[in-house]
């Protein structure tokens, strides 16, 4: 891994490999216990990542094809600590990339019943939103309008990790 670059959450990072071979590592500070979701703005499936912290590798050899998909849980629950993640292209590959690292505790908070209005700029940009409610309470997610990518998906993601509800935004 080549001299580390210090990231902030949620800060966009764009960069490239540039010679075959070549790892570029990111030095990521906590200072408290995350819920932290990896938002690859990059299609590249021979582009993987590794996110290792105070207790050994979190993510290991992960595509950013896969980083963000509904077949999977996306959150990292991590404590506090030092945290190096770094980016690979398979083989020789060389290509550029676009990643942020999202902890979901800092997400615009919302109020059930009031529309939300957004736009993902990229095709695979995540929005991250939050509300309050309690185990009892039933919601119903309602689509106003769509235009664009009818694969867009949204999730509901409960404190322990649990995924409430997936599904295509068209549906």
């Amino acid at each position: 891994v080549e001299p580390l670059i210090n990231i902030k959450v949620s800060q966009t990072i764009t960069d490239r490999i540039l010679v075959p071979g070549q790892v570029v590592g990111y030095s990521l500070e906590l200072e408290r216990e995350s819920r932290l979701y990896f938002d690859s703005l990059t299609n590249d499936s021979q582009l993987s990542w590794t996110l290792t912290g105070p207790g050994g590798d979190v993510v290991s050899n992960r595509s950013f094809t896969v980083s963000d998909v509904t077949v999977m849980n996306p959150v990292l629950d991590v404590p506090a600590g030092q945290y190096l993640l770094s980016v690979d292209g398979n083989g020789d590959h060389l290509a550029q990339y676009s990643f942020r690292v999202l902890d979901l505790a800092m997400a615009q908070v919302i109020t059930p019943g009031v529309p939300q209005n957004g736009e993902l700029k990229l095709g695979n940009e995540t929005h991250a939103y939050r509300f309050t409610a309690k185990a009892e309470d039933q919601f119903f997610f309602d689509n106003i309008a769509l235009a664009g990518d009818l694969s867009t998906q949204w999730r509901v993601i409960e404190p322990y990790n649990s995924i409430l509800f997936s599904r295509p935004l068209g549906d």
